[in-house]
């Protein structure tokens, strides 16, 4: 019996002293309450996104989203410079866009445009003609903030496509983006035009350019088939020194895209009236190229002029704080840029090795499709000496004889197999003309047929 008693105390202080057992579900429950900041329960959660981020700064969750009400302007934080209204939505939608779509797209930086390296080429007198001098002045301080532009974009609302402007949400601050701001901002006058005075985009179906007329003015030489092309495609190697110049500042400043080898009928539409000295608005064309990006799910589609987007913030009123990582802009578009690109820029082995710049199409081609956050030590203004402006020991060559006829032959293949391309589609629109000229052919005869027997019937 003692024995017994003995066995038996034992077994009830084990019992006594096992740890509890939860069940999968409890665990589920405990964990969901835990993470989630939102939840309902009443007990106190340990978790940093459930604390009180007031009480220590160290326990801020930077990540966590407030939806607020952008009427009112709550200042920031200055205790804390990484607060919750960082990341705060006008709504569930905007948020919703943020996180699935605008987070993952990078950012195509503005670039800047040395005009004085571009008289051999006319651009200074093209942008001059346009006051556009003060659009393309991006230094080297200039900042941009990869978060704050996502919010800004996520946080577009009550946009008016007419009237080119919408409002939008940072840091708690509600604005409204219209041309007038943009002008203010950049330094370019708005156009104030006449109901007859020929502008871009073309008010008339008449006022649009022949596709010929266009290939002519931006390539050099006419294309007599062009209009037969349904999808026309224009390349950066087949364009005048000029136009090619023009394509690489129009594909970071005014139309982003984030490459410039190969472009559609709109861009080289833009290229045609750009140098032909017809007034465009440049602010209204700039915030509809703001507007273009709502609705578009492609993550791989840069967004565009963050630059100009951290301005407006700071002339709206969003704080900026200095612990904000910030971006500066790549090095500026200057001579040697498309020279190297003709095949006139040439190499000089009795000067030392300098730093290798960007200056080839392809290479800029392929860094702006991979780049996402540019690197601020290459963002300074290249050697001039070397491919800038010509001196007396380094001057411009002109091309080679062999190179003028190597691309004027790739031109020329390129035109004829547009040539048979149309051929062929001409040959088989007159194959389907003959087999619908057969069926109408048997479909009469078969009419002719049936009145015959009619009329035989009728006779009896």
């Amino acid at each position: 019996m003692v024995f017994i008693f003995c066995c038996y105390s034992r077994m009830t202080d084990r019992k006594k002293y096992r740890p509890k057992v939860m069940d999968t579900s409890e665990k589920m429950k405990r964990k969901k309450s835990c993470n989630d900041p939102l939840s309902s329960s009443k007990k106190k959660c340990n978790h940093p996104s459930s604390m009180d981020p007031t009480a220590d700064p160290t326990s801020t969750n930077p990540t966590s989203f407030n939806l607020v009400d952008p009427t009112v302007n709550h200042p920031p934080s200055s205790s804390n410079p990484i607060c919750n209204e960082e990341i705060s939505f006008f709504n569930k939608d905007c948020k919703q866009w943020y996180e699935n779509y605008i987070n993952y797209r990078p950012l195509l930086l503005e670039r800047g445009v040395l005009l004085d390296q571009l008289k051999e080429v006319g651009c200074d007198v093209i942008f001059s003609l346009h006051q556009w001098n003060s659009a393309i002045d991006i230094k080297k301080t200039d900042k941009t903030y990869n978060t704050l532009v996502k919010i800004f974009y996520s946080n577009m609302h009550d946009i008016d496509r007419d009237d080119y402007k919408f409002k939008s949400l940072v840091r708690n601050v509600s604005f409204e983006v219209t041309p007038e701001l943009v002008s203010n901002i950049l330094g370019v006058r708005q156009l104030f035009i006449s109901n007859n005075t020929l502008t871009y985009p073309f008010k008339n179906f008449k006022d649009i350019p022949k596709l010929k007329d266009v290939h002519a003015e931006v390539e050099g030489i006419p294309n007599k088939f062009s209009e037969s092309v349904d999808n026309p495609e224009f390349f950066q190697q087949d364009l005048t020194p000029k136009y090619s110049m023009l394509n690489l500042i129009v594909g970071y400043n005014i139309i982003p895209k984030g490459h410039t080898a190969k472009f559609g009928l709109h861009q080289a539409h833009l290229l045609y009236v750009i140098g032909k000295g017809i007034c465009i608005d440049l602010p209204c064309l700039i915030v509809d190229e703001i507007i273009s990006v709502q609705g578009i799910k492609d993550r791989r589609r840069c967004l565009s002029f963050p630059i100009l987007i951290a301005k407006i913030m700071e002339d709206c009123g969003v704080v900026i704080h200095s612990s904000d990582t910030y971006f500066t802009p790549m090095s500026p578009i200057y001579g040697g840029t498309i020279k190297k690109s003709l095949g006139q820029g040439k190499k000089n082995t009795t000067q030392q090795p300098q730093p290798q710049v960007e200056n080839e199409v392809e290479a800029e081609d392929d860094e702006a499709q991979t780049h996402d956050v540019p690197n601020s030590s290459t963002a300074g203004v290249p050697n001039c000496s070397i491919t800038g402006v010509p001196n007396s020991s380094t001057a411009s060559l002109p091309l080679d004889a062999l190179q003028v006829y190597g691309m004027l032959l790739v031109r020329l293949t390129r035109k004829m197999e547009e040539f048979e391309n149309s051929q062929n589609k001409i040959k088989d629109t007159q194959n389907e003309i003959k087999e619908s000229l057969k069926r109408m052919d048997s479909r009469l005869d078969r009419i002719e047929s049936i009145f015959m027997k009619s009329k035989e019937i009728t006779m009896k």
